[in-house]
């Protein structure tokens, strides 16, 4: 007879990142819920995102965490249109997250009526923690890729 372990897989929250680049001008965190946060990426979970952007470099081979990194403005000169980037202090680089408590079918309404009205904000990773807002530690991830 084998000894087997026993592991509960029991997170009590975890955070959804905003994959939406948007230039908030608000207070954060911001109570949405009681079981819901809009709040500002610590660097720690900034670590925890930043692969899973990388992993879809576009055909360019183009950063996709520069979009959320710096600030691109239009420069329009004769019949041409530039762009030029800007890096933005790191305390005002744009990784948003959605925290939540207990399970994401909260958060995954949110989305639901987030997605009806512009900017479309929307998510493709999930990540669940041992505490709650997506504090602790990682004890599972999700994607739609």
């Amino acid at each position: 007879m084998t000894e087997q372990s026993s592991v509960t897989f029991s997170p009590k929250g975890g955070f959804c990142f905003i994959s939406t680049v948007l230039d908030m001008q608000l207070q954060l965190p911001i109570q949405i819920t009681p079981a819901l946060k809009l709040e500002r990426a610590s660097d720690a979970q900034i670590q925890i995102i930043k692969p899973c952007l990388e992993e879809n470099l576009g055909t360019m081979r183009i950063s996709h965490s520069d979009r959320y990194e710096f600030q691109c403005t239009e420069i329009k000169e004769d019949n041409c249109t530039r762009y030029e980037r800007t890096p933005l202090a790191t305390e005002d680089w744009r990784y948003y997250i959605l925290t939540f408590v207990g399970n994401n079918y909260q958060s995954h309404q949110f989305f639901y009526i987030a997605d009806l009205v512009f900017p479309h904000i929307i998510s493709f990773a999930s990540y669940l923690t041992s505490e709650e807002f997506g504090q602790g530690n990682i004890m599972g991830a999700g994607s739609d890729k």
